[in-house]
């Protein structure tokens, strides 16, 4: 199924923030109930972006983790130097996390969580270094 984005004023505004954000290099995160077409305003963003953009697209959900999400963001990286890497060429990287929920809790009443791993791979998405 194909899903189409009318621009409404709400989500032209979104884009603008979105534009900007990208532009500066800073972390996206659109919140908001089911159906509002969070996915669809990204997706839309994503597609018009040019090639020196990689996208990788981060299944998260219930059932992820830590393992399973730290194999999806080393899959597009590739050494560079020493123990630097990094995606293809000189592209810039773009993970899209979609569906970001509260992971499984585990047997031990302990999270199984992958979230802790994403404080790992993006701080600044958590925690302003400003």
């Amino acid at each position: 199924m194909q899903s189409t984005l009318v621009h409404t004023s709400e989500t032209t505004r979104i884009r603008f923030f979105m534009d900007m954000l990208v532009k500066m290099k800073r972390p996206v995160m659109l919140i908001g109930n089911a159906g509002l077409g969070k996915t669809v305003i990204i997706n839309d963003k994503l597609s018009l972006l040019g090639e020196d953009y990689a996208i990788s697209n981060v299944p998260f959900n219930f059932y992820t983790t830590s393992e399973m999400l730290q194999r999806v963001l080393e899959k597009p990286l590739e050494k560079k130097a020493g123990r630097n890497f990094g995606p293809s060429g000189n592209k810039k990287l773009i993970y899209f996390v979609d569906d970001m929920n509260m992971p499984e809790v585990c047997s031990a009443a302990t999270s199984c969580s992958a979230i802790p791993l994403l404080f790992l791979f993006f701080p600044s998405l958590f925690l302003s270094s400003d």
